[in-house]
């Protein structure tokens, strides 16, 4: 269907008057250039030379490019036929730029457009596509200019959404749900945003990836995740594409009913390296922006809608008519197909649901909730992995919550606490640990505006979440267990999920034993991935503890003098290599003590 409008358009296209026709095209020299396309399915680049003429000056420019029209004769044509060339764009960096930059634009562009070619496979009301790009080289006679080059179309130009919580006043559905299926099919991997172009055919989009390995400045990884579900209400075209709602706050979710949400720039935010800035959520100003000049909400439309396309499959919607739901008379993807897909996968040529683990790992997608996903996870192993990318979506949506990054520079402790939860119910230990010390009432800097009262509820439930960051691996978390276990104090009462608060908790030298040990053979996390007043328990710190334990006895543990010995023996070499001398004596004198209590 996408080849068969390309070329009606093409049919059209060639009986239309050339919107250049008196620009001079006539009297441009003839050049020749090595065009380089990029095939983003098997991630090779080829490359053949084209006949071009293209304008000296620009004739627009943006915040970093610039733009010149240009014309490429066709590799068909027998003899040069420049009336019924092509018209295109060329854009070019304003300032000087690697090659490599030049190329990583091509393909984030023609990556993007293999993403459309996946929507598209889901049959929904309205196919999306992106211009097609290539880069060109044109030899100069002084130097070799690079141009990023896209067919030129007439038409409405709108930018629908940014890589940064942008939304359009007009409310189209097809550009937001696109970004959402990518989050979604890519496992949580990256996010297509900065939705922009004519109609639904796009240009120069930006990726989100989680491993920030590629696509730019303008790739955010996680936190421009977050920026896009901080204004994204998922919509009937959502829900008919088999896509989960983001898992919002009850005051998010009142803010994007009432479009009481921060003002955020159209333009592209990159990262703090390039601005200079040491924060991206403080880029855009704080104003309220009314989403439309009419009377009625988002939300309210979005009820409406979902009202009448229940009520009627085909309601006459004339606030989003660009979207038609005359293809929604029933779900894109029922109910039971959306469980197989997350469980199994659909192979995209022949819409055929699978369930080996190669399919499971590979095709399946997944979900935007995380109650879904945890469900999930139990029967799939490879679940866990996308759990923790979702996870952390959550925790950078808590961070922007911890300075108002949505509400006008107030911090929304209500929103930002649910998505810490979130993000500790995925599994992140970031998030586990920052939730430990809140409960407990320790020090953290990072969310130090999240706070809770003091009582042994909650005491309870910090060491709840120390307890599972330390299964998770962390060992700052495993220290805090073990410390917990050997004084006592912070065990708060044993939690019961059914019944509320069960029983206190006791002093358990040898659960303490057990995670002093497991810890020393943990590899410490840095407190920059952690948090800045994360206590570093030292190496020969923690053998003293055991040392100490196995000396005196008692809460579970017997005495163990021999044991003790050798663990102040180490804890005294381990301090002598990191230059404490007068510590490590000591620990050599009671390592004596010990063993001479044995003879």
């Amino acid at each position: 269907p996408i080849k068969n409008h390309w070329k009606l358009a093409a049919r059209k296209t060639k009986y239309l008057t050339d919107p250049w026709e008196n620009l001079g095209f006539d009297t441009l020299q003839e050049k020749s250039a090595t065009r380089h396309v990029y095939n983003p399915v098997t991630k090779e680049w080829w490359k053949d030379n084209i006949m071009i003429k293209i304008e000296d000056k620009p004739f627009a420019k943006g915040a970093m490019r610039e733009c010149y029209r240009m014309k490429k004769l066709s590799k068909f044509s027998h003899q040069p036929d420049w009336k019924h060339a092509s018209n295109y764009v060329a854009k070019r960096y304003m300032s000087e730029q690697p090659y490599s930059i030049y190329l990583q634009d091509v393909q984030l562009q023609m990556d993007s457009k293999m993403w459309g070619d996946k929507y598209n496979k889901r049959n929904p009301p309205k196919k999306v596509d992106f211009f097609q790009a290539y880069l060109i080289e044109l030899k100069e006679e002084e130097c070799v200019k690079v141009f990023c080059v896209e067919h030129f179309i007439e038409g409405n130009y709108v930018k629908y959404n940014s890589n940064s919580g942008f939304v359009s006043e007009l409310h189209r559905l097809t550009p937001h749900a696109f970004s959402h299926f990518t989050f979604e099919k890519s496992r949580h991997q990256l996010i297509v945003v900065d939705i922009q172009g004519v109609g639904d055919l796009y240009t120069d989009p930006q990726m989100h990836t989680m491993d920030l390995s590629e696509y730019g400045d303008a790739n955010l990884g996680a936190k421009g995740m977050a920026l896009f579900f901080s204004s994204h209400l998922c919509s009937p075209l959502c829900f008919a594409l088999g896509l989960t709602q983001f898992d919002l706050s009850q005051e998010e979710l009142s803010r994007l009913s009432s479009n009481k949400w921060s003002i955020i720039s159209s333009e592209t935010v990159v990262s703090p390296s390039i601005t200079g800035s040491s924060d991206i959520t403080k880029l855009n100003s704080t104003d309220i922006l009314p989403l439309s000049t009419t009377t009625e909400s988002v939300s309210e439309a979005y009820q409406r809608i979902k009202l009448l396309y229940e009520l009627n499959p085909l309601p006459h919607t004339p606030l989003i008519s660009e979207d038609s739901y005359h293809s929604l008379e029933s779900p894109i993807i029922t109910p039971e197909e959306f469980q197989l897909e997350l469980k199994c996968g659909r192979d995209e040529e022949t819409n055929v649901y699978t369930n080996t683990e190669k399919s499971c790992d590979k095709k399946s997608r997944r979900s935007s909730s995380v109650k879904q996903e945890i469900q999930l996870a139990k029967d799939i192993e490879q679940v866990k992995e996308t759990l923790h990318s979702l996870g952390q979506v959550h925790y950078e949506m808590s961070v922007y919550h911890s300075i108002g990054r949505f509400t006008d520079y107030k911090p929304d402790i209500e929103s930002g606490m649910h998505h810490l939860k979130k993000a500790a119910q995925c599994g992140v230990t970031k998030a586990l640990y920052l939730l430990g010390c809140i409960y407990q009432q320790l020090p953290h800097q990072q969310l130090e505006q999240f706070t809770v009262e003091s009582n042994p509820t909650n005491e309870c439930l910090g060491f709840e979440y120390f307890l599972e960051a330390a299964e998770n691996g962390l060992r700052v978390g495993m220290v805090i267990v073990a410390k917990t276990f050997e004084t006592g104090v912070g065990l708060g009462l044993l939690c019961d999920s059914n019944n509320g608060l069960a029983k206190h908790r006791t002093q358990d030298w040898k659960a303490a034993v057990q995670w002093y040990e497991k810890a020393l053979e943990t590899t410490p996390t840095p407190s920059c991935d952690l948090d800045e007043s994360a206590p570093d328990e030292p190496e020969y710190s923690i053998l003293a503890h055991l040392a100490q334990m196995y000396n005196i006895g008692g809460y579970g543990l017997s005495i163990d003098l021999q044991t003790a010995g050798d663990y102040y023996q180490k804890a005294a070499d381990v301090a002598m290599e990191m230059m404490k001398g007068k510590l490590a004596n000591k620990y050599y004198m009671l390592a004596e003590e010990a063993w001479s209590i044995i003879q």
